[in-house]
């Protein structure tokens, strides 16, 4: 086999959860190939589950390909059914704001593929937070991230507080 070519099979599943409406299933497909520029990952949701909070990113485009199962993607005009076949593009600003919510009975699977620009800015219009990563973009090697903190927009405070 060349190091151009990998099997899905050969790609280990990571699940995360936080054990309530958020869980999924995810291959790292870039990280397995040495991708540097491209993200590129595997998703499965469980049924009545979220793979992330609904958000949007100032750095880095999305595009997500249904491939099995049926469910809801909320963006910024509502929500409306996703199904197999089913492309799905994220932009880099608030009209990208997304979340991909399996509606149904069944495991709903989708390839997930971004530009892998950092730093990268991602806002929660729900929580008002934002999440900063530098030196790897969000989905990329966390390890290698110099700055990956998540703030509520509230802690905001005036460019000049204690500064001398």
């Amino acid at each position: 086999m060349s190091n151009m070519v990998i099997n899905s099979k050969e790609i280990p599943w990571e699940e995360s959860s936080n054990g309530q409406k958020y869980s999924k299933k995810r291959k790292r497909v870039g990280q397995a190939l040495g991708t540097k520029d491209l993200g590129v990952s595997l998703f499965e949701i469980s049924p009545g589950q979220r793979a992330f909070p609904y958000h949007f990113h100032h750095a880095n485009e999305e595009l997500f390909y249904v491939l099995s199962g049926e469910g809801t993607l909320r963006g910024p005009a509502g929500e409306e059914p996703i199904a197999p076949g089913d492309f799905i593009r994220a932009l880099a600003n608030r009209d990208g704001a997304h979340q991909i919510i399996n509606t149904s009975d069944e495991p709903l699977q989708f390839l997930a593929v971004s530009t892998m620009r950092e730093p990268d800015v991602v806002e929660y219009p729900d929580s008002e937070k934002i999440f900063v990563a530098s030196g790897s973009a969000p989905g990329g090697v966390e390890s290698r991230r110099t700055l990956d903190n998540v703030w509520r927009l509230q802690d905001a405070v005036d460019y000049w507080l204690d500064e001398t």
